[in-house]
């Protein structure tokens, strides 16, 4: 991971709450498992503040520079980090699509039903 010149800024792209921990990963170059890691220890360790500064952060910090709707920036990312990221939007697509399969399908079932059942469909008429 390289760290940009662009100054800090929320990854929300590659965040999993706010962002916070991905753009001060970005911004020190290091992976964002190490910076949640930190902020989990220092979290359990009493140091109370933590948390709140978190939250300041993500209210105060600038969101990422526009891109364009869906852009991602995959020149400064290496190719192993790359890959994953692609594999992640595969997955992802593939399970959109699976449960849009699903809801389309008990969609028509619900549809053939209504049609057969005549006293059901009556039903529906006279409430609408």
């Amino acid at each position: 991971m390289s760290r940009t010149n662009s100054g800090f800024h929320l990854n929300k792209a590659d965040g999993k709450f706010l962002g916070v921990c991905a753009g001060i990963a970005d911004y020190i170059g290091v992976e964002a498992i190490w910076v949640r890691v930190a902020l989990v220890v220092l979290t359990l360790l009493g140091w109370g503040t933590a948390i709140p500064i978190y939250f300041i952060i993500a209210f105060v910090a600038p969101k990422a520079p526009a891109r364009g709707y869906g852009a991602i920036d995959y020149d400064g990312m290496d190719d192993e980090r790359y890959l994953d990221r692609m594999s992640r939007h595969r997955d992802r697509k593939t399970r959109v699509r699976a449960d849009l399969s699903d809801m389309d399908r008990r969609l028509s079932e619900m549809e053939r039903s209504y049609g057969r059942n005549s006293h059901l469909s009556s039903e529906i008429d006279r409430l609408s």
